[in-house]
Formats: structure tokens, sequence, C-alpha cells
């Protein structure tokens, strides 16, 4: 089994995205080719995962705004607590042809399994500022809200849900100073994981070392994946794929 896995990934209100898309990687239920194109996750809610999966669809037709939709999530979350206000504001790309899309927070989540836990990750924000952000986590089958906000336009603060008591700070008192130290346009994830919350360092990570987008025309970087070839079992993987590619490789050195 698996340990990092791409569940599920939606956003509404994105560029030409206007209703909610997902890029889903839960398989069917349909027996064919299962052995080698899905994953075994172990877990009743999300049994199997596909390995992998292809956008394609007409020109023109969002395939694109969706990978640049994942992009600006992972920049979000890695980046909130820094971005100044012209910076956060290239970030908010709604629905222009719809009057009513236009004033609409743009809204992202993504679902992962991290070391056979399920976290649903989410947050909404327009031009001025995050607008709501909420984590829920599976340990089990029933979800854990470990934490949840709504901005209130009548008070201008943040409506807070209780935390749940599975989020627990290391240090008395973390969990308020987090949410008292994160600004209008910062996530909750950002804060708490830049301020070494050990329980959200592992889906932090996942956007900072895990999931890479590579761009159209990009430029790449070979090195990163020279120093994994020291990892045997990395290695052994490679060359399988290079094997059942049949590029007639038998080692690299």
């Amino acid at each position: 089994m698996e340990s990092e896995m791409l569940v599920e990934f939606r956003v509404s209100n994105y560029r030409s995205i206007r209703e909610e898309q997902c890029l889903s990687l839960v398989a069917s239920r349909d027996n064919w080719l299962q052995d080698s194109h899905c994953i075994d996750t172990g877990k009743a809610g999300v049994p199997k995962l596909l390995r992998s999966v292809v956008v394609y669809g007409a020109n023109a037709s969002g395939k694109s705004n969706l990978i640049f939709a994942l992009m600006s999530m992972q920049q979000l979350v890695l980046h909130s607590t820094r971005l100044l206000e012209p910076q956060f504001r290239e970030y908010n790309t709604p629905f222009l042809l719809d009057a009513d899309s236009r004033g609409q927070p743009t809204q992202f989540e993504i679902t992962l399994l991290l070391g056979g836990v399920r976290y649903q990750y989410g947050f909404t924000f327009n031009t001025e500022r995050i607008q709501s952000e909420w984590l829920l986590v599976y340990k089990a089958s029933k979800a854990q809200r470990w934490f949840e906000y709504h901005y209130n336009p009548d008070t201008g603060e943040n409506d807070w849900e209780p935390f749940s008591i599975h989020f627990k700070g290391e240090k008395k008192g973390q969990r308020e100073l987090w949410k008292a130290n994160t600004g209008a346009r910062a996530l909750f994830l950002t804060q708490a994981a830049q301020s070494n919350s050990q329980l959200l360092q592992p889906l932090f990570n996942w956007f900072a070392s895990e999931l890479i987008v590579l761009p159209a025309h990009a430029e790449f970087n070979l090195m990163p994946t020279l120093q994994r070839l020291d990892d045997p079992k990395y290695k052994k993987w490679a060359l399988g794929l290079m094997n059942a590619a049949d590029i007639h490789i038998s080692d690299i050195r």
C-alpha cells in the first residue's frame, strides 16, 4: 500500500471553470486491469485508487486551468503568510462571464491519503481575503473536524467552529495563538505548520515536497531525480519503469 496518495481535487469559480469540477482518482468497481492500474488502500472509504489519470477534451475546454488551479492551491498553502496584497490578488481569477460568479469566492478542496490517514482540506477566497477554511481528518470511518471557520462580513471577524479534541497543540494555548496570528490573507494551515504544528506537518509537507507540477515548456532539473537514485528502492522502481518501456537500460550509476 502506498503511503501518500492523491484521492481527488475539486475546484470551482476559477478562470474558465464556473461550476465545481472534480479530478478523482477513486477507482470504479470494474475489475478489468485492476491489479496493474489500481492501488489497494486498505481503507473502506476509498478502497482502491488509480495509479494515474488522463485529462482530455477539446481545445479551450479548461484542462490547463484544472492544473493551474492545483498549482494555485499549492502556492497559497506554502506562501500565504507572506503574500503582500497585490500578490494575493493575482491568485483570485474567478469566472468572469457571469455576473454572479465575479463576486463569488473561488474554492479549492483536496483529499489525500497520508500514512493511512485521509485528509480532506479546502478553502475559499476572493480578492480581499480568505473567506473560509476547513480540515476533516478520517483516522477511521467517522470524520474528525480538526478546524473550520467562515468569515463574517457583519463583524469583520472569522467565526470559528470549536477545535477538535483530536487536534492539539504541542503546548497549552498554541491553537489559539495560531488562530490569532492568522491574517486576512493567510491560511490557518500555513500559519500553524510554519509555527511547528506537528499534527499538520504531513499535510503541509505534501504540498511542499510531494506535489510536483511540471508546466508546459518547463526546464527540468534532473538533480532531485539523480539524488533519489541513491535510494535502492527508488532505483529499483526507476529501472523497472524503463524496462517496461523497453528502453534497454539495465543499470544507472
